[in-house]
């Protein structure tokens, strides 16, 4: 006890001496070390949903962070802040997780962005396959060409992106049909009028011009001119931008009267929507559009003018049917007469007939000037037989290009043409009548077209190549020039082409897909099979009605038929020789409006199939595709995977080890294979690099030249 109160003593004596005599204060205590700011992340995406092949950016920003670390569909160490680029390949949800961390916090955020493929592909290769297998089995010959899936799946548009638009309209006329006739399309302020006009066979003066009204889809207007007869209706354009439509006249159903097929012909005002009188008889079988004095307005060249001069009496033979519509403005024309080479006429037959007098002939022509020179091609030509002194020597059942002067039409030179195609290529094909032995020959050359269509420069010529047999067949033959000499080379250029179609009468060239390049729609009737039956086949399998894109070089592929256009239709088809079905409305008349989408009107009998009248009702159908068409798979955009300009069907025409790869399965498209490795190994995607001429870009009217 004593011992320890000693020692805390001594310890108070000890602290007290140390204190200088003064009071003590308390040390204050230590101030608490704050804790740690908690990490926070800021993590956003541009997109939340793209198409494959494209970029998503990842945007970061992180504070209070030592470390970042991504996971996921993404991974590694990452930039407290920053960016990053990812080009999404597969079709499929991508998920972004990224966890920032300090030494005692951590947060973690987490993206999605979904990816989509465009591609979307027919489901009726195999429906297609049966049918073109069925028919062949049928025929020696061929019924297409290039039908291999190659030119089929990645190409074709799918039936789903079609659909159509009804409208109920009312017309008596129990006549009302398409029968022979043929059509085109033009815009104009703002309206789409799609145009059409025929005769009927066996049956006097029963024509109807037909002209359909539509904005953007919609049904606007009808209109209809009761005719003698027609098939080629021809809008002109003026320099000054108006169009005036002229119905050149035509009724071959007079010819079992035992009358020639003269009409009157008639000319349609879009701004007043009258038709007008044009006091002009014609037989105008064959005809095309072209500015022959080069002021900016349309004019035409066609056959069919009244052999005799009115002013002259009926005993003068001052012409031999062929001719050209010079434009002066609305209705107003000049005739001026175009003789076949060695033609020699007789201004006074009242004094007799004069040494080789007579006329050749042909059934259609197109014609442009260049450099002074009329160039025109003729189809179905033949020669004056009368001529024993004939100067151009061209062999029976051939066709013809002849050169004239431009200014008095005198002839400089006249160049044979090959062979019609199926003439040259098939077996066993028979004239249509005696007549036509040693004129016609046994293919009918119905229409003829200057196009430009490989961009070199030099004029082809494409000729329509019909003939009627058992085998009956359309060809559209393509002729190349290739600097002044003239190659068929149909069955190199011609893709997914069925030729058990109806007759190929007229087709039209546009920039279908907005290329710069000129594609073709074809239009004509359903009479593919002639007289053969092919059990199984639906009617529309027959008709007429393609869209065929040009890959640049000039070779064409159908990319739609009559399988996709006419979907809302009964397919069992109709017996077209009962005598007492009439009626038959309105083909599907292509056309493709200021916005550059693709419309077909048509007309069939309300609550019955083809053939009928249905008492004046009628349901007018206006099919659409959904969207605008262009160069990738399936006519898509390529830009929206990232490459615009792509061509599918150049691509894969002109590079074999892609063509390879596609029919192998190795990759489902041309544009993926290019993506993959065709960029890399620099095979070109288009044909823009190797085109003499390159054009940016057309209107959506049709075109009768390249530029």
């Amino acid at each position: 006890m004593f011992r320890t109160i000693v020692i805390i003593l001594s310890a108070l004596s000890l602290a007290s001496c140390g204190g200088g005599g003064g009071s003590s204060e308390p040390t204050p205590a230590p101030a608490p070390v704050p804790a740690p700011a908690p990490t926070s992340l800021s993590f956003s995406t541009d997109v939340e949903e793209i198409y494959i092949h494209n970029i998503a950016t990842l945007t970061w920003t992180s504070a209070n962070a030592s470390s970042c670390e991504a996971s996921g569909d993404w991974e590694g160490s990452k930039e407290l802040n920053g960016s990053e680029q990812l080009t999404l390949r597969d079709a499929r949800e991508f998920t972004f997780n990224l966890k920032c961390s300090s030494s005692n916090s951590n947060v973690e955020q987490a993206l999605s962005v979904t990816v989509n493929s465009p591609y979307l592909y027919p489901d009726h290769w195999d429906e297609t396959q049966t049918y073109f297998n069925n028919v062949q089995e049928q025929f020696k010959n061929p019924v297409g060409f290039h039908l291999e899936e190659i030119w089929f799946k990645s190409l074709t548009i799918p039936k789903s992106r079609f659909s159509s638009a009804l409208s109920d309209i009312f017309l008596e006329d129990p006549e009302f049909r398409s029968d022979v006739g043929y059509d085109t399309w033009i815009n104009y302020k703002g309206s789409t009028y799609h145009l059409s006009c025929n005769w009927v066979p066996q049956k006097y003066g029963e024509g109807v011009a037909k002209i359909i009204e539509q904005e953007q889809g919609n049904f606007k207007n009808f209109y209809s001119y009761e005719n003698e007869g027609c098939n080629h209706p021809l809008p002109l354009k003026n320099s000054d931008g108006s169009y005036q439509v002229v119905f050149p006249g035509h009724d071959e159903g007079k010819l079992a009267f035992a009358e020639a097929p003269f009409a009157p012909s008639f000319v349609f005002n879009l701004d007043t929507k009258e038709f007008v009188d044009m006091k002009l008889p014609l037989g105008s079988h064959g005809q095309a559009i072209f500015d022959y004095d080069l002021d900016g307005d349309d004019d035409f060249i066609t056959n069919g003018f009244n052999h005799t001069d009115p002013e002259r009496g009926n005993t003068e033979l001052w012409n031999c049917g062929w001719g050209i519509f010079q434009n002066n403005g609305f209705n107003d024309f000049e005739l001026i007469p175009l003789n076949i080479p060695d033609d020699v006429l007789n201004p006074n037959r009242q004094n007799g007939f004069v040494e080789n007098e007579g006329c050749g002939g042909a059934m259609s022509a197109d014609a442009y000037v260049e450099d002074g020179l009329l160039y025109v091609a003729y189809g179905d030509f033949n020669q004056n037989r009368n001529n024993a002194d004939a100067k151009w020597l061209i062999e029976r059942e051939r066709n013809a290009l002849v050169i004239y002067n431009a200014n008095d039409l005198s002839i400089n030179e006249v160049i044979q043409l090959p062979a019609p195609y199926v003439e040259e290529n098939f077996v066993d094909l028979e004239y249509y009548e005696e007549a036509w032995i040693g004129n016609n020959g046994k293919s009918h050359d119905t229409h003829v077209q200057f196009m430009d269509i490989d961009y070199d420069g030099d004029k082809d010529i494409l000729i329509s190549n019909q003939s009627y047999w058992y085998e009956k067949t359309s060809v559209l033959q393509i002729i190349m020039n290739n600097e002044g000499v003239y190659v068929d080379e149909t069955s190199e250029r011609l893709f997914n082409w069925n030729i058990k179609s109806g007759g190929l009468h007229q087709w039209n060239f546009s920039d279908v897909n907005n290329d710069g390049y000129l594609d073709i729609s074809t239009t004509d009737g359903c009479g593919g099979l002639g007289a053969a039956s092919v059990e199984g086949i639906p009617r529309p399998w027959g008709c007429q009605k393609k869209v065929a894109v040009n890959d640049g070089t000039g070779h064409f592929l159908q990319i739609i038929g009559p399988m996709e256009i006419y979907q809302e239709v009964d397919n069992t088809g109709t017996d077209y020789t009962n005598e007492e079905l009439t009626g038959s409305g309105l083909g599907a008349v292509f056309s493709l409006d200021e916005d550059k989408r693709a419309r077909w009107a048509w007309i069939s009998p309300k609550d019955c199939n083809d053939g009928c009248y249905a008492d004046g009702n009628w349901v007018l159908y206006i099919t659409s595709i959904d969207f605008n068409l262009s160069t990738g798979p399936n006519g898509i955009d390529p830009a929206l995977v990232g490459e615009p300009g792509f061509n599918e069907f150049y691509y894969l025409l002109h590079n074999e080890s892609a063509q390879k790869a596609v029919i192998a399965g190795e990759y489902e498209n041309g544009l993926e294979h290019y993506i993959a490795t065709g960029k890399a190994e620099g095979l070109l995607p288009n044909a823009k690099s190797i085109s003499v001429i390159v054009v940016d870009t057309y209107d959506s009217n049709p075109q009768h030249s390249i530029n």
